[in-house]
């Protein structure tokens, strides 16, 4: 399996450089990976994972008080792992 990032740096982002940026991956590759998460997911350990990840990201709640930052970043935390749901359901097909 090729590698899915590289480095790129990109001038004008607050003067700062991203680190990697995304490689477009072939259907094959991005079928691949889904059965990759489908059988680390499928494990005793990996269920613990999932479940505990879940726990984290979706069964949290803010005050209406909380910094605008960190819903932004548990938002990222809960994109992340309906990501990872998404790619176990489409490795089961």
């Amino acid at each position: 399996m090729k590698h899915l990032f590289r480095r790129a740096p990109l001038a004008g982002v607050n003067g700062h450089h991203l680190v990697t940026q995304g490689v477009d991956i072939s259907k094959m590759e991005q079928e691949q990976i889904a059965r990759a998460f489908t059988r680390t997911f499928a494990s005793d350990d990996g269920r613990v994972v999932l479940s505990h990840l879940q726990a984290m990201t979706f069964q949290r709640a803010f005050a209406a008080s909380a910094p605008e930052s960190d819903l932004r970043y548990a938002e990222g935390q809960r994109a992340l792992v309906a990501q990872i749901l998404r790619l176990i359901d489409r490795g089961r097909g």
